[in-house]
Parts: C-alpha cells; sequence; structure tokens
C-alpha cells in the first residue's frame, strides 16, 4: 500500500517514461507504467516474464504482483525495513548517497533528498495507523513474513 501510494497515489493509469526512453520496446527500462511504477524490464525480471508489457502493467492486480515481486526479490537487502524497502524500490537497491539533504543516507530520486522515503514511510505508519484503529490485522505481514 505504501508503495502504491507514494508511487502513483492510487492512480493506476500512471505511466512515467524517464530520460532516454524511445519505445516500451526499445527501452523497457524506462517506462514505468501502473499502480506500482515497476519498470517494464524489472517486472519481466521479478516474474521471469518476458512477455509483460505496458498493457499488462495498467491490470492493477497485474502492477501489484509485479511490485511486491521486486520487494519481495529484494528482501535480503532490504529485510524489509519500510525506509530501506522504499529506497531499493526507487533506486534498484540499497546505495549509499551522503547528501546532507538525504537523512536516509540511501540513494532515492530526486537524488540528494530523502524526498521518496518520506513520503513512503508517512504512507506506511498511516496505513499501520488505520489498521490498529479499524482493529484489522492483515493475514500476511511483513513481520511474520521474515520472523518464520
Amino acid at each position: 500500500m505504501a508503495t502504491i501510494c507514494t508511487e502513483t497515489n492510487g492512480d493506476p493509469t500512471k505511466i512515467r517514461e524517464e530520460l532516454g526512453y524511445i519505445s516500451d520496446e526499445a527501452t523497457p527500462n524506462k517506462i514505468s507504467p501502473g499502480l506500482m511504477q515497476t519498470l517494464i524490464s524489472t517486472a519481466r525480471s521479478a516474474l521471469d516474464d518476458s512477455r509483460i508489457n505496458r498493457e499488462w502493467l495498467l491490470g492493477p492486480s497485474n502492477s501489484i504482483k509485479a511490485g511486491t515481486a521486486y520487494i519481495a526479490h529484494q528482501w535480503k537487502s532490504s529485510h524489509f525495513d519500510p525506509p530501506k524497502v522504499a529506497c531499493a524500490y526507487n533506486a534498484g537497491g540499497i546505495y549509499y548517497n551522503g547528501s546532507p539533504n538525504n537523512h536516509w543516507k540511501m540513494r532515492q530520486y530526486p537524488i540528494g533528498t530523502s524526498e521518496h522515503a518520506d513520503r513512503f514511510v508517512k504512507w506506511f505508519n498511516d496505513f499501520y495507523f488505520v489498521m490498529a484503529k479499524e482493529n484489522i490485522r492483515p493475514k500476511v505481514t511483513f513481520f511474520e513474513k521474515v520472523s518464520q
């Protein structure tokens, strides 16, 4: 949920073209369609499916499937720690960035800022606040998956 809110505010039609984008076929590593804004190339790799395309990722459940597969793929470096999940998802991994304007000290875009992880952590905390207030306990949580 925090990734969806951080990336698109819940808009499943969002498409982000990175600098150098030519076409979906020529530069699948420069186009992020759908709720979770997963690059086409990343979704293909995370799900081991070369057929994944823009149209597929614009399906909300497909975008969630690809994005969560990518988050799960990165668990050894993120350990599902929320700021690390945010930065790894946003920057393709966890990399040091010592900018004085980046209190997380992890690479994220825009480079040299803490903007991405800050937004993510706010959404993450909001999600758990609502869950607690409504006395809702998810069937599967990050904590249970990591501690098993």
